[in-house]
């Protein structure tokens, strides 16, 4: 007889997990995970994410009503990437629960590094961004009811934690070493959902945030960021061809004839996208990378800009998302997960507009709007 997971919390799900965990050994470590690990690979994954996140922000606030002292959250970067969009995500969260007046501990556990970013990341580059993610917590989290700690080991999240006066965000996920990464941005989203007006102006992002790390050179104002992505090592498909970034400009420089164009990238990405600037003759676009050296000097950028525009692009895009900023967002989803047809956040205002699509022809729509 075949055993099948149902999509929802039911009485069938917890007896087959019950069951699994009650084997000696290699039920709750080896086996439940094993199962899980091929349940989130089909056809019915999608769907329950959705309900996952719904629950575990349920669950967040139920915590948080029942007088619980501390909030907890792991990024286990042995099996969360280093990446900013995803751990921006968690950082959100932290925001939402120190607007609801619960302590919150976000660990960073850095014993092992996803395996695909240790295969090209070297040992200082991995340093160094493990070091901005504490410095992410620093700048936009209210110390110290908000914190961020790196640790080796998950078992050292055991010890600092006191399971009678914390809550553990997915628990179980965090114990057996799943990810949680691809449900951050949709549990943000249920739990901002409820929020009202006022406090989500609160926990979204703007530029007063970044205000101590906002690069001290002024640009010409007024001006548009716009985002390219190019990168060497990871993921091509999202690197803007020549065509592209030439259409792309253009659009913006019609639609926009009064405001200069930053083009918000790494160095990697200035550097190339440069050379078509100086190649084409584009005036009137300068490079964050000469104003800013950081991934929050850019961020501050962004944020003090009239509009932010993106076609593809990478986690930078996310702070535009979790804020006012209007903008015009043209990507895949990855991780992140549709709030309604229209919508790709709970709190999407009507200057902020995004569509799901990847290539230029059906974006132009967007751009130009």
């Amino acid at each position: 007889m075949r055993i099948s997971l149902a999509p929802t919390g039911s009485a069938r799900r917890k007896f087959l997990r019950s069951l699994l965990t009650r084997l000696p050994w290699i039920g709750e470590s080896w086996l439940l995970p094993k199962v899980v690990g091929f349940y989130e690979k089909g056809p019915m994954w999608p769907w329950y994410r959705r309900l996952f996140a719904r629950r575990q922000a349920r669950r967040i606030d139920q915590a948080i009503d029942a007088g619980v002292r501390q909030v907890c959250i792991v990024y286990d970067c042995a099996v969360c990437p280093l990446t900013f969009g995803d751990y921006l995500n968690l950082v959100m969260i932290m925001r939402y629960l120190s607007e609801r007046g619960a302590g919150s501990i976000l660990y960073i556990v850095d014993g092992d590094i996803f395996p695909k970013h240790r295969a090209f990341m070297s040992d200082v580059e991995i340093e160094e961004f493990l070091q901005g993610m504490v410095d992410i917590g620093r700048v936009l989290l209210p110390y110290p009811k908000a914190q961020v700690r790196r640790v080796h080991d998950l078992s050292e999240v055991r010890q600092l934690s006191d399971p009678q006066d914390a809550y553990v965000v997915c628990a179980w996920r965090t114990r057996n070493r799943r990810p949680l990464f691809h449900h951050g941005f949709s549990i943000f989203n249920h739990l901002m959902a409820s929020a009202s007006s006022d406090m989500q102006d609160r926990v979204l992002l703007s530029y007063s945030d970044l205000v101590q790390v906002a690069p001290l050179v002024d640009i010409s104002t007024p001006y548009i960021a716009w985002h390219a992505r190019y990168s060497e090592n990871t993921d091509p498909s999202r690197n803007l061809t020549t065509e592209e970034f030439l259409g792309v400009h253009k659009i913006l420089r019609d639609r926009h004839p009064n405001h200069a164009i930053l083009l918000v990238s790494d160095e990697v990405g200035c550097r190339h996208y440069s050379e078509l600037v100086q190649e084409h003759d584009l005036g009137h676009i300068v490079l964050s990378k000469d104003y800013s050296s950081t991934i929050l000097g850019d961020a501050a950028l962004i944020l003090q800009s009239d509009l932010y525009c993106v076609l593809r692009g990478g986690g930078i895009s996310h702070v535009p998302l979790m804020s006012r900023l209007p903008y015009r967002c043209v990507f895949w989803t990855c991780h992140e997960q549709m709030w309604s047809d229209e919508q790709l956040t709970s709190w999407q205002g009507r200057t902020q507009v995004y569509a799901n699509e990847w290539e230029l022809d059906p974006a132009r729509t967007i751009l130009m709007s």
